[in-house]
Formats: C-alpha cells, sequence, structure tokens
C-alpha cells in the first residue's frame, strides 16, 4: 500500500499496476515508441510510481523532473 503523508492519498498494489498498465498503453496509443524519451513532472505522490513503472515497462526512456524545485536548491 503507497501513501502519500501529506493528504493520506493511497493506492493499492492492484491499484498501481492497474494505473501503470493504462498509462504506459496510453503512451503507445498516443504513437509513442520503445524508447521515446518521457518527462514526468509529478509532485512526490503515489501516482508517480504507476506513471514512472507504466512508462518504463512500456519501454520508454523516463526523465524525472518535480515542479516543487526551484532555482535556489
Amino acid at each position: 500500500f503507497q501513501v502519500e503523508a501529506v493528504s493520506g492519498a493511497g493506492l493499492t498494489f492492484s491499484e498501481a499496476r492497474s494505473l501503470a498498465r493504462s498509462f504506459g498503453s496510453g503512451l503507445v496509443r498516443m504513437e509513442g515508441q520503445a524508447g521515446d524519451v518521457v518527462a514526468l513532472v509529478l509532485p512526490n505522490m503515489p501516482e508517480y510510481a504507476s506513471a514512472f513503472m507504466g512508462a518504463a515497462e512500456a519501454g520508454f526512456v523516463i526523465t524525472t523532473l518535480n515542479p516543487t524545485y526551484t532555482p535556489g536548491g
């Protein structure tokens, strides 16, 4: 069970796997191909892991970005 500490939102393993499969297949349906680079711009939240795993399992290269980072660190 994944839980986000601030909001308390969570996903079961089954929910996370289902989201991962949906995300990966969605990328493919949008004509993405294995080896394409996907930038994930998400805060730390349970869905982040699902998006990362879905893209990876579909063969995409992932670069991660965090919208809470600031120029000063």
